[in-house]
């Protein structure tokens, strides 16, 4: 038997074998899912959440939502009742990220 790495060769290791591909398959994508726009509204915060998600209540419905990524660095508060800028995640309409707080 001839080892590549931690495969077996195909070839039982009589010649340079080739190793098996394990290749994970192209991006999932769920059958009638589809994008939404990434436009950013205004909802205001119901809830505090475990792990740093908050639940926010806006027009479109009721979402749960974490702080951005520049939102965590910048240290910006969000508290429960304040107005907030929010983009919903293009494929889950129940989740968003608070992009920053309305004016």
């Amino acid at each position: 038997m001839k080892f590549i790495g931690n495969f077996l060769a195909r070839d039982g290791g009589q010649t340079r074998g080739t190793v098996a591909s394990f290749r994970a398959p192209g991006p999932y994508r769920a059958q009638g899912m589809t994008r939404t726009s990434t436009t950013t509204f205004e909802a205001t915060v119901v809830a505090e959440l475990p792990q740093q998600l908050f639940r926010l209540d806006s027009e479109a419905g009721p979402l749960t939502a974490s702080r951005s990524e520049e939102a965590k660095r910048l240290g910006v508060h969000i508290r429960t009742g304040q107005r907030v800028l929010v983009q919903r995640a293009s494929l889950d309409p129940g989740r968003g990220i608070i992009v920053g707080v309305a004016d």
